[in-house]
């Protein structure tokens, strides 16, 4: 089963760089990805997509870490996967 994750950083319109990362629900930590940002721009979309595989019920936490300009975290979102 696959879970999409999507998450919206929001900025102060001066453009630069922005650097993130996902935690999975399985607790791993994704690579660093980098986003340019044009000036003039207030928020930018984000995405991640989740594989759950293996058997028996599971459940996790997926966060959004924003590491650059300034270190913020998301709320965790919680999933539960159980087998059909």
């Amino acid at each position: 089963m696959t879970f999409a994750f999507r998450g919206r950083i929001e900025t102060n319109g001066s453009g630069g760089i922005i650097e993130y990362q996902w935690r999975t629900p399985d607790g791993q930590t994704s690579d660093v990805i980098t986003a340019h940002v044009p000036p003039q721009t207030k928020d930018t979309a984000v995405s991640m997509q989740f594989t759950f595989t293996g058997s028996g019920p599971a459940s996790g936490a997926a966060t959004l870490h924003v590491l650059r300009p300034a270190a913020v975290y998301s709320a965790p979102v919680t999933v539960t996967y159980q087998c059909p």
